[in-house]
């Protein structure tokens, strides 16, 4: 930002105040930060997002910026523009993870729960969905979606709003529940509702949605 100091020292020298002149001019004289150099609304939000484009390759990276080896997980969570975390997704009544079956990348396998450990299949990121309000699962190591079908949770290619039968499956509230401090619901967005259900030490089935250990998740840092 400048100011017009040219034509105030015009209008004084005309007015004969020469030693004014000189004051002026030097308080004048103050660098100022040029626009340029101002950060606009929507880069100053980026960054508190964790979306700085400078802090690309670390940990304020997108998921595929993410960096496998022993200083840090190697994924980050993208969940609506609150910044990128390490997630694990754990039943509160078994304490076990979810994952696909085997740490598999193929279609259609099943997800299940498993010991929790920082291996990638145990990994998860959530993106906004196709749906207002209801958010994608995705693993780290096959890149694919959580997905209902029927009453089994399974691993499946995303999908998006040409595939809507799958992309309604595909999307996923997590609900808070009382007591404060417990898991949250993993609730299903499609028209039967439902939530995922620890059955036993490994499987998982949607039921209807009863605040119990069984079917409270928490999403948490590795």
């Amino acid at each position: 930002m400048k100011h017009s100091c040219p034509t105030t020292l015009t209008l004084l020298k005309n007015l004969g105040l020469s030693a004014l002149v000189f004051t002026f001019v030097v308080g004048c004289s103050t660098t100022q930060t040029p626009p340029s150099e101002i950060a606009s609304v929507e880069e100053i939000q980026e960054v508190e997002a964790g979306n700085d484009p400078a802090m690309e390759g670390t940990d304020a990276g997108a998921p595929q910026d993410c960096v496998d080896n022993d200083e840090r997980p190697a994924c980050h969570v993208k969940s609506r523009g609150l910044g990128f975390v390490p997630i694990k997704v754990k039943s509160e009544t078994t304490q076990r993870c979810l994952r696909p079956n085997g740490g598999s990348t193929a279609e259609n396998v099943e997800i299940i729960m498993s010991t929790c450990s920082e291996t990638k299949s145990r990994r998860w990121y959530r993106e906004q969905g196709v749906y207002a309000g209801g958010d994608k699962i995705i693993n780290l190591n096959s890149g694919k979606c959580i997905e209902r079908v029927g009453t089994v949770l399974r691993q499946r290619t995303c999908a998006n709003s040409s595939n809507p039968t799958s992309a309604h499956n595909q999307t996923w509230v997590f609900q808070g529940t009382p007591p404060f401090g417990s898991g949250d619901f993993l609730k299903s967005w499609t028209s039967e509702g439902g939530c995922a259900r620890a059955m036993n030490a490994t499987n998982v089935r949607m039921s209807t949605c009863q605040n119990d250990a069984n079917r409270r998740w928490y999403q948490s840092a590795f």
